[in-house]
């Protein structure tokens, strides 16, 4: 129940390649690897059938995050698609390393087109594959980020007092004299904030290390919950890098705040 964290993703490596069995013309893997999840790639028919996404990161690395998003206006994968993730440090299509069997998609992207797998265990690989299976009505698969990187999962879980909310960049003026209402819709965005009141020192020298790597334009995936990251986290930035506060002999508070990317 900690606090997931991963300010780092490897997939945008210079030494990373992608592929996928699937492409859509004119929307191409490599969206998934902008900050903006509304840069899309698009398979081609779907339906119930696999498509195969595979990275390969050059080299083996340390590995505690996997996760996946689609823009929620878009078209979601319908509740019977599912997923699995394989890794594996020296052979491509291997599994040694992790293979979390197949897992629901759709129901996971139901609430914020999220998908993600995270251990507090971090596992050595190079080539990872995403098995995306949909249904008969599935139309198309569409992705609009891939994060693959080094997490952060506190031991003791976020503090009391945690915030939910969400802000509207749109504009909102009357015209003087008609008194007409003039709106510009926004898109409204998450806004998540929670703090940890106990990290060691050694999480906190995470937390400072990510914070000096973000600071508070640079995306990272944050989660109040790392079992339920699809729910109570987000790709986003932080509204202000996180400050650490010692509060005890070895024991260090950080607040983090996060605006969520769309």
């Amino acid at each position: 129940m900690g606090i997931l964290l991963s300010w780092l993703n490897l997939a945008e490596g210079s030494a990373a390649n992608l592929a996928v069995s699937s492409e859509a013309a004119g929307l191409g893997l490599r969206a998934v690897l902008t900050p903006q999840i509304s840069d899309i790639w698009r398979s081609t028919a779907w339906g119930a059938t696999a498509i195969n996404l595979r990275i390969d990161l050059g080299s083996a690395q340390n590995l505690g995050l996997v996760a996946i998003a689609a823009p929620r206006d878009g078209l979601l994968p319908s509740t019977g698609a599912t997923v699995r993730l394989t890794a594996d440090a020296a052979t491509l299509d291997g599994s040694a390393a992790l293979d979390t069997g197949s897992q629901s998609l759709g129901t996971a992207m139901a609430s914020f087109g999220l998908w993600a797998w995270a251990s507090s265990t971090l596992i050595s690989a190079r080539y990872l594959r995403l098995q995306l299976t949909g249904t008969a009505s599935d139309a198309y698969l569409q992705l609009g980020r891939l994060w693959v990187g080094p997490a952060l999962i506190t031991t003791r879980q976020a503090s009391y007092g945690y915030s939910l909310g969400a802000s509207d960049p749109g504009s909102n003026a009357r015209a003087p004299l008609t008194g007409v209402r003039d709106v510009q819709r926004g898109r409204p965005y998450r806004t998540l904030a929670f703090t940890g009141d106990t990290l060691t020192s050694a999480e906190a020298a995470q937390v400072e290390q990510a914070a000096l790597a973000a600071g508070s334009t640079g995306q990272v995936f944050a989660a109040r919950v790392h079992t339920d990251p699809a729910r109570t986290g987000c790709f986003g930035v932080f509204s202000r890098a996180p400050t650490l506060t010692r509060v005890a002999n070895a024991l260090w508070r950080a607040d983090f705040s996060l605006e969520e990317d769309l």
